[in-house]
C-alpha cells in the first residue's frame, strides 16, 4: 500500500489526500494544488518563501487561533512560560508577572479552617459515642486524630494571624 499524499493550495489550505498517482497526475486532477506532501500539516499551513510548513503554537497565537495561558507571554518571537509560584498568585498580562494576592490566601485559610473545625466537631461527637459504648480502641484512635487536627488548626491560625498582621 502506498503512503498518502496531502495536497495544499497556494494559500496553505488543505485540499485533500490520496494514496494514488504521481505528483504530476495529482496536479492534473487537483488544479488548485500547489504543494504535495507526504505528511499532514493540518487544515491550514503557512507558506513562507515558497515553502510550506505546519503552524506552530506561536503562529496560532499571533493569528488569534489560540490564546496564551496564564504565566505565558511572547518575547523575541518565543513563548515564555513562568510557573505559578502558588495558588495565591494572579497573572498580570501587562507586567508578565505573577502577583501575590494576600486576601486570596486569607480567604483560603478561613475556608480551610472552617472545614477543619467542622471535621474536629465530628471527631468529638464520634468520641462521645465511643466513650458511651466503652470502645477503648476507637477512643484511642479518635483522641489521636483529634490531637492531630487540633495541631493542624493551631498552625493554620498562626499562619492566618501572620497574614492579617
Amino acid at each position: 500500500m502506498e503512503n498518502l499524499k496531502y495536497m495544499y493550495d497556494s494559500k496553505g489550505n488543505f485540499i485533500d489526500s490520496t494514496p494514488y498517482g504521481s505528483d504530476e497526475d495529482i496536479k492534473l486532477q487537483f488544479q488548485n494544488c500547489s504543494y504535495i506532501l507526504e505528511s499532514f500539516l493540518g487544515e491550514k499551513a503557512i507558506i513562507e518563501n515558497e515553502t510550506i510548513r505546519a503552524y506552530t503554537r506561536l503562529d496560532k497565537i499571533l493569528e488569534g487561533l489560540e490564546t496564551l495561558q496564564e504565566g505565558e507571554y511572547i518575547k523575541n518571537d518565543e513563548i515564555i512560560k513562568i510557573e505559578k509560584p502558588s495558588n495565591f498568585h494572579i497573572w498580570d498580562n501587562k507586567t508578565n508577572k505573577w502577583n501575590y494576592d494576600k486576601q486570596l490566601e486569607i480567604k483560603s485559610l478561613n475556608e480551610e479552617l472552617a472545614d477543619l473545625e467542622g471535621a474536629l466537631l465530628i471527631k468529638y461527637d464520634d468520641l462521645d459515642k465511643a466513650i458511651t459504648r466503652k470502645l477503648k480502641t476507637l477512643q484511642k484512635r479518635l483522641n489521636t486524630e483529634i490531637e492531630e487536627l487540633s495541631v493542624l488548626i493551631d498552625e493554620k491560625y498562626l499562619k492566618l494571624k501572620e497574614l492579617e498582621g
